[in-house]
């Protein structure tokens, strides 16, 4: 059995104010025993972690259909550069090619351009 760490794709599963389930498709990569995931600092999935750290992750396809168990844990915003720079340099060598798209989303919505990572720490 794969570990999430080594998946291409896991769903985050993040709970909107009323507890509303939002699955969205993320990447992943792990590093000292953490998951830590990329996105969009103005993404609905960061506001609802700041409102809400419980989070559920399972692996997944690229468009989202769950393939594997679900693992509940909490997630939090990082920026400390001691946490970033090596998450950072982990993301471009788990996923190279796929992150140069990044920027052509950034041309799109300001929403893309500030890049954020989340930690997360899954339950035992």
């Amino acid at each position: 059995m794969k570990r999430l760490e080594d998946e291409a794709n896991v769903c985050l599963t993040t709970f909107r104010r009323d507890g509303t389930p939002v699955d969205t498709p993320v990447w992943v990569v792990g590093r000292q025993g953490r998951l830590y995931l990329n996105t969009a600092a103005g993404s609905f999935k960061v506001k609802r972690i700041r409102a809400n750290p419980a989070i559920r992750l399972a692996p997944c396809s690229m468009r989202g259909t769950v393939t594997g168990a679900w693992h509940s844990g909490k997630a939090r915003i990082v920026n400390e550069a001691a946490v970033v720079e090596p998450v950072r340099r982990a993301f471009r060598a788990k996923y190279r090619w796929s992150l140069l798209l990044l920027p052509l989303f950034a041309r799109f919505s300001r929403r893309y351009r500030e890049r954020v990572f989340v930690e997360v720490m899954l339950d035992s």
